[in-house]
């Protein structure tokens, strides 16, 4: 990454898969976006603790 794109991606989410982008399937787009719900984020506070996690319902309707 140049240093550019480093200044803009600080708080980005970043996945990198082995596969390449011609052979990039909708279920590896599933499996990024999965990832990418199942992350801790803090917003550059401290977890909470002592405090449940509520979960969140997430609607996969558009990967389908």
């Amino acid at each position: 990454m140049s240093d550019f794109l480093l200044w803009e991606s600080a708080y980005a989410e970043l996945i990198f898969s082995k596969r390449m982008w011609p052979d990039f399937t909708p279920a590896d787009l599933r499996a990024a976006v999965n990832e990418y719900h199942h992350r801790d984020r803090r917003f550059g506070g401290a977890p909470a603790i002592g405090v449940p996690e509520q979960p969140v319902a997430v609607s996969e309707r558009w990967l389908r």
